[in-house]
């Protein structure tokens, strides 16, 4: 039996076998981030994503680490699609929006970003795998109505003001970070933002006074109520006691009465002022 053992060394003594070590590395490398259409890894989207005026949710694999609409370009996802990046998404899935991103899902299907995608026993559900959610640069636009998204950090990071959000649902995502480098927080849970416009929402504006939580709105319908009774009561002890202080103040003041206990009281002695006459024994 012939042993056969390397050092470091001996390996750099041999640049054959750093070649092929390089080589087998970059082949890995490329084929872990091997995309159609792409440019150093990094795919284009389409036009369209998902079928049309599809009836049921179906995935749509993001093949790449990133995404990209292109400037100029306008990309149009479909009620239904799922847009996921594989069983192994990861914080470096992103959806770079240079152009024109449009998602617009409908009353009956909505639209779901998220990083992974899972098989139930209802079908298809979004998994739990962050990403890093949707980038638009300053010359990109996004218009969402019905859409919702999973475990995306940041949910959006937008440096174009060109971006409107109507009925979006964000579940566990986290933060939106707006055109001036705002960090807006939002609910981790889940957040449904009724309506959301950066063009014509004022850059002092809180993005919770343009937000609707669902969470808030129910605890809001419990406690808005027992508010209002808190208060009338609080209204109707203050009344109660106004009114004695001023039935009190009306009162013509007097001599003190004096209130002598029982022990105190004695029986008049005979022959003292006020006292029984003593007429002598028969």
């Amino acid at each position: 039996m012939i042993k056969i053992t390397f050092s470091i060394n001996r390996l750099f003594r041999y640049p054959i076998f750093l070649g092929i070590l390089f080589t087998l590395i970059f082949v890995q490398s490329l084929q872990a981030n091997s995309c159609q259409n792409s440019d150093m890894g990094k795919q284009f989207l389409p036009r369209t994503l998902g079928r049309p005026n599809s009836s049921i949710k179906e995935p749509v694999l993001l093949p790449c680490d990133t995404v990209i609409v292109r400037e100029n370009d306008t990309c149009i996802i479909n009620p239904g699609a799922m847009l996921h990046f594989g069983p192994q998404g990861s914080e470096k899935n992103l959806i770079l929006v240079k152009g024109t991103l449009i998602a617009k899902g409908s009353q009956e299907m909505s639209i779901y970003l998220s990083g992974t995608v899972l098989t139930g026993d209802l079908g298809y559900v979004p998994g739990y795998a962050p990403w890093s959610g949707i980038q638009i640069t300053q010359t990109g636009s996004v218009d969402f109505q019905r859409v919702r998204m999973f475990y995306a950090i940041p949910a959006l990071n937008s440096k174009s003001e060109n971006v409107a959000l109507r009925r979006v649902v964000l579940q566990g995502c986290m933060n939106i970070i707006g055109p001036t480098g705002k960090v807006y927080e939002i609910n981790t849970g889940e957040e449904t933002i009724d309506t959301l416009n950066f063009r014509t929402m004022p850059r002092s504006k809180e993005l919770s006074t343009v937000t609707k939580t669902e969470s808030q709105n129910s605890h809001s319908k419990i406690s808005r109520p027992l508010a209002w009774s808190l208060a009338g009561l609080g209204l109707l002890a203050a009344g109660g006691g106004l009114f004695f202080l001023l039935h009190d103040s009306g009162k013509e003041a007097g001599p003190p009465t004096i209130i002598v206990p029982p022990a105190a009281i004695r029986p008049p002695v005979p022959g003292t002022p006020g006292g029984p006459v003593d007429r002598g024994t028969p």
